[in-house]
C-alpha cells in the first residue's frame, strides 16, 4: 500500500487556535501571553508545530508544503512546519 501526501498550501501563520476549529472555546488560562481573551501568536505557533510534529511520527505520511508568503517579508514559518512534520518544503 502506498503513502499519503498531504499537501500543505499556508503562509504558515495561523490565526484561530484548533480548540476554536472544533467548536470549543478557548481558554485564555491556558496561554501565559493571551491578551483581551485571545491567543497570542507564540501559542499558535507551538499548537501549530505541534501538531506538524504528530503528523510527522506518524508512518505512511508524507507532507508537502508550498509556502505562500511574501518572500520580502517572510518569517519562515511554513519551513519549520515542513521541517517538523518531517515534510518537504
Amino acid at each position: 500500500v502506498g503513502k499519503v501526501v498531504v499537501v500543505l498550501i499556508s503562509d504558515g501563520r495561523a490565526n484561530v487556535p484548533l480548540c476554536v476549529s472544533m467548536g470549543e472555546e478557548f481558554d485564555p488560562e491556558s496561554d501565559e501571553d493571551s491578551k483581551d481573551g485571545k491567543p497570542s501568536r507564540s501559542y499558535l505557533k507551538d499548537e501549530v508545530l505541534a501538531c506538524a510534529k504528530r503528523l510527522g511520527s506518524q508512518g505512511g505520511f508524507n507532507l508537502l508544503c508550498i509556502d505562500t508568503e511574501n518572500k520580502f517579508i517572510s518569517t519562515g514559518l511554513a519551513k519549520e512546519i515542513a521541517d517538523a512534520a518531517l515534510g518537504k518544503y
